[in-house]
């Protein structure tokens, strides 16, 4: 059986994404409100020796972006009155 959230629990998980330097999180993950709502997690070391500490935020889901569609081409021009003549028949 897969792993289900209930309310109120949540989970982390080590962002491999992140870099030296940059502000991503230390930590991403999701958590179900008591409400039973989604929401995104995440999590940023803070501090320094003993004073180190998880500084973490909260957010609502982002909406997935849909890939592009390319826009339709148009239809080809009816033949004109001229190209029907070069019919076989």
């Amino acid at each position: 059986m897969a792993f289900a959230l209930r309310n109120g629990q949540g989970t982390l998980w080590p962002n491999h994404y992140k870099q030296a330097g940059d502000n991503r999180p230390d930590f991403k993950g999701t958590e179900k409100t008591l409400e039973g709502e989604m929401r995104e997690f995440a999590a940023w070391w803070k501090g320094e020796g003993d004073g180190r500490y998880l500084s973490t935020q909260a957010q609502m889901p982002r909406e997935q972006t849909q890939p592009r569609v390319p826009p339709p081409q148009p239809a080809a021009p009816a033949p004109s009155a001229a190209e029907d003549l070069d019919l076989p028949f």
